[in-house]
């Protein structure tokens, strides 16, 4: 529970550090990746991890939507910078 708290709490900060950016499609592109990434996930991480599913499927979409996040924040300082 404590992991997957931690990147809820990355995961809003990229956002809002991108939203300052103004790069509203990469804020975009992150979440519905997670979101995506989680109704990929569920079905098998719930069917096999039972009551602690929830927590891997958390933990794998925050990770993939934080990689996918970072990729556009990298992009946006390396066109900044």
């Amino acid at each position: 529970v404590m992991i997957s708290t931690a990147l809820i709490a990355i995961m809003w900060f990229l956002g809002d550090v991108l939203v300052i950016f103004r790069d509203f499609k990469g804020v975009l592109i992150a979440n519905a990746t997670a979101f995506a990434s989680t109704l990929l996930l569920m079905g098998y991480l719930i069917d096999h991890y039972y009551m602690n599913g929830i927590n891997v499927v958390i933990i794998f979409s925050y990770i993939i939507g934080i990689v996918v996040g970072g990729a556009f924040l990298f992009c946006q300082i390396r066109r900044k910078g």
